[in-house]
């Protein structure tokens, strides 16, 4: 592949050769970058640190300070600033020289195979150039010290002495840079062989300069990226020479997808999806008739009792003035659901999406009946089950907004439609409905009537979205009755998606895709749906598991919920004599460990990589914190949840 790529004038053996020096340079990159070259680095740098401040301290001290030598030989009156011991003690002074020297070299030398093994990227960092600079500079001072040049100037010994000082900072940074290495080996190195393949073409993309084949690797990526190795492109199949007829069937019965540009006639410039070819007939497919459309702008005088009664509670809530705070907040990170539930009164989740749809302008765009959509609020909310300790209201409202925090970053905002948006948050709202706070495992070990209807393949997140959408169906609850045809499927394929998303069976699958795509930019405007589908789907499951990546009030608030729900689950196992699964035994399980080690396995890795995608403020905002709960776990351990205990406010 490598030499199908190269000018067609070189030489045989340059072809050849490149693909050995490639991987050669890969291998050393490796080698540089594995934790454990780093701390032996760190090891050799330590100890010229601290030959460095021996050398300062010796010359700082009176005896040193008040005998009349020079730092090169014994010759005595002259006035000079030594850098070592005393005058009868010569043989020191040179004997540092030497091991100054040889540890200048052997720093150079290090120098020398990074640039090899990174190229020109090395010296990106300022820090880096700094470090180079000062040690090719000290080298060169360091041999006229033993060549005895300027040995009389004592401008030349203060320029030794200040290379050795800012020396000593550079070796400083370098000590933070191996306990930043040391806690990435806490993180599980999660890899697949797609990361190596992206790595190499990465690689070769980079030492190409025909643009024409640099544009084939980046096909290449892009194809590796989008999971379509294996796909029939309905273009192609037969020939080209489908007729219509046969491509509705294969698109509608073998799960075919059509390409995008196959699409495009029938989406409109936002992206919702315009039915063209749908006679009047099926206008009561979803149980509205084409005379209910002419009204569905405008809410029925007719509406029941409690529909009414919806609406004016839905008003009165957003006066309460304890609530006015928290809807000021509501598209932050840091807003406190915990209270934003309380205030509104009980019932957070309905107050929330409601005030999400009017705000990114859905409800008149696809003509959502408002009394419609609290009804279907209401009863979702009510159908979480409030014993829960974790998985309950305030959990669904929790997700909710954290799916609107990302939704509003710009990276999502270029590439999602005002149909993504609103599948997005219903599929947030009812993504742990009816959940009984018992997890897949377990329903699946005790042969549950959940686990035996969706045959033990995610079996709560089947539960859920099935479950929620039945409520849905309902007339009295189906605020999407304004949806063209296609504006429902793919509202339903989204949500479905986003929902079974949610299923922790398939974090490490979707973090490793999702890596690869960014690696590869898949994320652009244009991209394919489905893409944007999976974009969305890892959004809100970054949303699902974001306790730990709360303010650490909040994100001890749930800890402490979370926790108590595995317990009650453990204290079950025990009870019906089975295994008590792991961090679920009430009695020997340490929260610290428990929640380092998911931040560190599960969690850390994919915000690295999504707020890597995001950039700023999601950056700062989301990693910032998830940090700094980490070291707090780290520096105290369960003593961290004891003090906030002891820290909250009597009741």
């Amino acid at each position: 592949a490598w030499a199908a790529m190269q000018p067609a004038n070189g030489e045989d053996g340059q072809k050849a050769a490149k693909p050995e020096k490639l991987t050669f340079r890969l291998r050393l990159r490796r080698q540089l970058d594995d934790v454990r070259t780093e701390f032996a680095v760190t090891g050799v740098v330590l100890v010229y640190m601290l030959l460095v401040l021996i050398d300062l301290v010796l010359y700082d001290t009176p005896e040193c300070a008040n005998t009349n030598v020079t730092l090169f030989n014994s010759t005595t009156n002259v006035t000079t600033y030594a850098i070592v011991g005393p005058v009868d003690d010569t043989s020191c002074s040179n004997t540092f020289d030497y091991v100054d020297l040889g540890f200048l070299i052997l720093f150079d030398v290090e120098i020398a195979i990074r640039l090899y093994a990174y190229g020109i990227k090395y010296l990106y960092d300022w820090i880096t150039i700094i470090d180079s600079t000062i040690i090719v500079v000290g080298t060169v001072l360091s041999v006229m010290v033993i060549q005895c040049v300027f040995t009389n100037s004592l401008g030349f010994l203060r320029i030794v002495r200040l290379i050795r000082l800012v020396r000593i900072f550079v070796v400083m940074n370098k000590v933070q840079k191996a306990r930043a290495a040391y806690k990435r080996t806490k993180y599980l190195k999660l890899g697949s062989p797609v990361d190596r393949v992206m790595e190499l073409l990465a690689d070769m993309k980079q030492r190409l300069e025909e643009q024409e084949d640099k544009a084939d690797v980046a096909w290449i990526m892009h194809l590796i990226a989008s999971d379509k190795l294996y796909s029939i492109d309905l273009r192609s199949a037969g020939g080209g020479n489908l007729d219509t007829e046969m491509a509705a069937w294969l698109v509608g019965n073998m799960g075919m997808k059509k390409e995008a540009g196959e699409d495009a006639a029938d989406v409109d410039e936002e992206g919702s999806r315009v039915s063209t070819r749908v006679s009047q007939g099926m206008s009561g497919w979803l149980g509205v008739s084409a005379s209910d459309k002419s009204l569905a702008r405008q809410e029925s005088a007719s509406i029941s009792g409690a529909a009414s009664q919806e609406l004016m509670l839905y008003d009165e809530l957003l006066e309460r003035p304890g609530l006015v705070p928290h809807l000021a907040k509501i598209h932050s990170w840091d807003v406190d659901c915990f209270g934003f539930h309380e205030e509104a009164g009980n019932a957070g989740v309905v107050v929330a999406l409601s005030y999400l749809l009017q705000d990114y302008g859905l409800v008149d765009k696809f003509r959502i009946s408002k009394h419609r959509l609290l009804t279907f609020s209401r009863r979702i909310c009510e159908g979480y089950v409030a014993e829960n300790p974790y998985h309950n209201a305030v959990h669904a409202l929790d997700v909710l907004l954290n799916t609107n925090y990302f939704l509003r970053q710009e990276a999502l905002q270029a590439l999602t439609t005002p149909l993504d948006r609103l599948a997005a948050l219903l599929a947030a709202m009812i993504h742990d409905f009816q959940h009984p706070g018992l997890n897949n495992v377990f329903l699946q070990a005790t042969k549950h009537e959940l686990a035996v209807t969706y045959n033990d393949n995610s079996v709560l997140e089947s539960h859920h979205v099935a479950s929620a959408w039945k409520v849905l169906m309902e007339d009295d609850c189906n605020f999407l009755k304004g949806l063209s045809r296609e504006q429902y499927l793919e509202v339903r394929d989204t949500v479905i998606q986003l929902v079974l998303g949610t299923d922790m069976k398939f974090h490490f699958e979707h973090y490793t895709k999702f890596k690869t795509k960014v690696t590869s930019e898949t994320f652009q405007p244009g991209c394919e749906r489905e893409d944007v589908k999976f974009l969305l789907s890892v959004a809100m499951h970054t949303g699902d598991i974001a306790n730990p990546a709360k303010p650490q009030k909040i994100c001890l608030q749930w800890t402490e919920l979370v926790m108590e729900e595995f317990f009650r689950q453990g204290d079950l196992e025990a009870k019906l004599g089975m295994p008590i699964s792991p961090f679920y035994d009430r009695e020997k399980t340490s929260i610290a460990q428990c929640q380092m080690g998911f931040i560190n396995v599960l969690v850390r890795p994919l915000y690295e990589e999504v707020t890597r995608l995001l950039g700023e403020p999601a950056l700062t905002e989301c990693l910032g914190a998830l940090d700094a709960n980490l070291k707090a776990w780290e520096a105290q351990g369960n003593d961290l949840l004891q003090q906030a205990k002891a820290d909250a406010p009597a009741v």
